[in-house]
This record gives C-alpha cells, sequence and structure tokens, in this order.
C-alpha cells in the first residue's frame, strides 16, 4: 500500500484511530498506509488482510486498479466493492448480519472474525463455486460477544427457507436445499464446488464442540 500511494502522488492521511485489519499496531510505521486506504476504498473491512499475509498477484492487480481508480477520481467502482457484505436469514432473525472473509485454517484469525460477525470463506455470491459461511451456536456466559449464539437455532431452518445475502450492492437469494452434520475434523466440506452453493456451518449440538452441523443452499432460480 505504500509503494502504491506514493507512486500515485495520493495523499496519506494521518489518522492513526483504527485500521480495522486484525494483527494491525495502530503505532506501526504502515499504519497510516492501512488507514489510507481504507479511507480511499482501496482496502474493504470484509476482505482478508493482514499485515503479515502473502497476497496473490490477482489480488494486488485489483488493489492497483482500485488505487488508478482512486488517482483518476472515478468512484463507481470503487462505492460498489465497498457496499455491505450481509447475510439475513428471515427464520433465524437473522438481520444483515456483517460477513468477514477468512482462511479457515488461521486460528488465530477465525476466532477473531467470530466476534466481529459471521465468517465467510472461499467464493463469493454470483460465482461459480461453494460460498462457505460460518458462526457460533453458543459461548462461555462471560463472553461478551454479540455474535456468539447466532446460529443456536440453524435446525429450526427447512427446506425452501430464504437466505438472503448483501453483496458489492446486489442481493443474492439462496434456498434451503438439505442439511447434514460432520465430524469436526472433516475438513472436506471445505472443498470448493464446480456449481454456486452456499453452506453454513456451526458446533453442534450447542453448548458443544463435538460435531458440526451443515446447512446446503442453492442460488433461488
Amino acid at each position: 500500500m505504500k509503494i502504491l500511494l506514493e507512486a500515485y502522488e495520493l495523499p496519506v492521511l494521518k489518522t492513526r484511530s483504527g485500521t480495522g485489519f486484525f494483527g494491525s499496531d495502530p503505532e506501526a510505521w504502515y499504519s497510516d498506509y492501512l488507514y489510507s486506504a481504507q479511507q480511499y476504498s482501496i482496502l474493504n473491512d470484509y476482505e482478508y488482510i493482514k499485515p503479515d499475509r502473502l497476497i496473490s498477484r490477482a489480488f494486488f492487480a485489483e488493489l492497483l486498479y482500485r488505487v488508478e481508480l482512486v488517482s483518476d477520481g472515478e468512484t463507481r467502482y470503487l462505492n460498489t466493492v465497498g457496499k455491505e457484505f450481509t447475510i439475513t436469514i428471515p427464520r433465524l432473525g437473522v438481520e444483515k448480519v456483517n460477513l468477514k472473509t477468512t482462511d479457515p485454517f488461521d486460528h488465530d484469525y477465525y476466532i477473531w472474525v467470530l466476534n466481529q460477525g459471521i465468517g465467510h470463506a472461499l467464493k463469493y455470491p454470483g460465482e461459480n463455486g461453494k460460498i462457505f459461511i460460518y458462526g457460533h451456536s453458543s459461548g462461555y456466559s462471560w463472553y461478551n460477544e454479540k455474535f456468539k449464539k447466532v446460529f443456536r437455532a440453524l435446525n429450526e431452518l427447512q427446506e425452501g427457507d430464504e437466505i438472503i445475502v448483501n453483496y458489492r450492492g446486489g442481493e443474492y437469494y439462496y434456498t434451503v436445499t438439505g442439511r447434514d452434520i460432520r465430524r469436526p475434523d472433516d475438513l472436506s466440506v471445505l472443498e470448493d464446488s464446480d456449481r454456486e452453493q452456499l453452506v453454513i456451518s456451526t458446533c453442534w449440538p450447542p453448548d458443544s464442540l463435538k460435531e458440526r452441523y451443515l446447512i446446503y443452499a442453492e442460488p433461488l432460480q
């Protein structure tokens, strides 16, 4: 971000209040660059960003494109990618809870995300693949996590129930098609799919880590 902002001579904002990225030191030399990138909508809260994490060439190309747009004063695309990324499940009373993208094998970040809302991994809505969603079904009584019981009644979802995901300004509708219970060490659920599919996972039964309860949903035709 330092290279990009300075190469395009974009002003670096000196505000050091909260970058919103896991593992970021607000006093570190890079803090102003991350904060500035957020303010310019070059980086978004729902994207998986860590200061010590490698990024792909594809994502760097995307960041470069966004920086060029900022430099040119073009905001339409940036406003689109900066839109909320949320999930709504009417039957469960889940209303536009934030989704944050993560690496499900990064344990510390995985847990941190659950304090912010609901986790997301793999593909995004509208892409040809699996959209993996995970959240708590329970939590210790002394935890003040807002979303520690967000999926406590996940088993109440029935086939045909609606799930809505807001992403980049669009609404994506899915309908529940099935359910499953698996061992926590069964990682096959994280294998991508050759078609668009939404999978929700939570610890099961509530107040236990014994198993994982899964809900499968397909795009509403």
